[in-house]
């Protein structure tokens, strides 16, 4: 997941991150680290929380997923994830 990346560029510390989604940062570390996969739910709400859309591109052998910033948001105004 790109959230690593996402908070590295923007400064963020794990705590605050959390803040942000609303989370415990203990969350955000196994998020971070891979040691669990998020729900659909989560990521909704991750998607939600920074302003991102996201996209799940299903292909033979493989799933990867995308953030988008929206259009007009800060974030895509910011240069994105």
């Amino acid at each position: 997941m790109a959230l690593t990346n996402y908070r590295f560029a923007r400064g963020l510390s794990q705590q605050q991150l959390a803040e942000v989604l609303e989370i415990k940062q203990p969350q955000v570390t196994r998020l971070e680290s891979g040691v669990v996969s998020p729900t659909l739910d989560t990521l909704l709400r991750i998607s939600e929380r920074l302003d991102l859309d996201f996209t799940i591109d299903v292909k033979s052998g493989s799933l990867t997923a995308r953030a988008i910033p929206r259009p007009g948001s800060r974030r895509a105004r910011q240069g994105g994830v």
